[in-house]
């Protein structure tokens, strides 16, 4: 990402740069995936450990997940959750990189005090940019959605599963 789109405090891209290439890729129609990645017991973590500590570990697991994810796009959408897109992937490789960005969080240990570490965990909501949305407030809705059923899955992925219809869009929005 250019300078300027790029966090100073989690040194990843902003979430309105990673919005705007969204945004273009679903206007050019481009191949590729989005993924919401929501960090599991992130509440328990904040009270755990105090928000400062919390914070910079939410900055380490977007260094690692960016990581894992790269050569693509990851920023930091709020407390707990990160947005990935896999612009111009095959998207047959979509639900792959979703469980290996998420064993790449889970795999490593995050030191939170000098004596202490943990491995974080989170659910994964992915889909392919050619489902046919019409927006990227829309196709976001998407993949945040479906992030909320991964959480019920014992492998904590899940793809969604919109077929682009009209019907389906306004749901969404």
């Amino acid at each position: 990402a250019p300078a300027q789109a790029v966090n100073p405090e989690t040194g990843l891209p902003t979430r309105a740069y990673l919005m705007g290439q969204l945004a273009t890729a679903l206007e050019e129609k481009t191949s590729g995936g989005l993924f919401f990645l929501e960090i599991n017991g992130t509440l328990g973590l904040r009270e755990r450990y105090g928000y400062a500590s919390f914070e910079q570990l939410m900055n380490e697991a977007g260094r690692q997940l960016a990581t894992a994810a790269a050569p693509y796009l990851l920023a930091r959408l709020n407390d707990n959750s990160f947005l990935l897109l896999g612009r111009g992937m095959d998207e047959d490789a979509v639900d792959a990189l979703a469980r290996s960005v998420r064993q790449a969080l889970s795999a490593h240990p995050f030191v939170v005090r000098d004596d202490e570490s943990l491995h974080l965990r989170c659910a994964v909501g992915h889909a392919r940019l050619s489902q046919g949305f019409e927006d990227a407030g829309i196709a976001l809705e998407a993949v945040e959605r479906t992030a909320l059923q991964a959480r019920l899955l014992a492998d904590g992925v899940a793809a969604h599963q919109g077929n682009g219809d009209a019907a389906a869009q306004e749901h969404l929005a």
